[in-house]
């Protein structure tokens, strides 16, 4: 929508929250839609403060064009080739291709799935930025992630 800069800036605004706060994340597949007012949308908003990731990279119809033409600050690289690592050599490549070439264009990177310490291992030794996973974290009610206090959350940085 050509409205949504607008919007988002007006309710922050009245939140008073920090845009430098806020990540929005957003699907390739989505992205793709409308490629044109997503990256207008995408640039206006980062220059008011706030960080896009593009979420499930690698899951749908992706190309690698994407990463070096999207506006976005982070890539999540989908679980479907973080979960097995371990045992497969075609996703451990992709995987750290996509890392790579992420930290080449000064994106940082995400790992889906991380489900073990092997695989946390792995990431890390590949140089990944952040993990999301069940052995980091198990999903809960947002209560529980207020009660360790906002402040111990652990966003990637500019």
């Amino acid at each position: 929508s050509e409205r949504l800069p607008e919007l988002v800036k007006s309710l922050m605004t009245a939140s008073k929250v920090e845009a430098e706060r806020i990540r929005f994340e957003i699907t390739e597949t989505t992205m793709i839609r409308n490629l044109d007012r997503a990256k207008i949308n995408i640039r206006e908003l980062q220059e008011f403060g706030c960080r896009f990731a593009l979420d499930d990279f690698g899951k749908g119809v992706s190309s690698l064009g994407y990463l070096r033409d999207l506006p976005v600050d982070i890539i999540k690289i989908d679980g479907s080739f973080v979960e097995n690592l371990q045992t497969d050599e075609v996703n451990k490549s992709i995987v750290h291709a996509v890392n790579e070439i992420s930290h080449m264009l000064g994106k940082k990177t995400v790992a889906e799935y991380v489900s073990s310490a092997a695989i946390l291992e792995e990431v890390r030794a590949m140089g990944i930025d952040c993990v999301q996973g069940w052995h980091v974290f198990k999903p809960a009610p947002i209560q529980e992630f207020l009660d360790r206090g906002i402040e111990n959350i652990k966003l990637p940085s500019e």
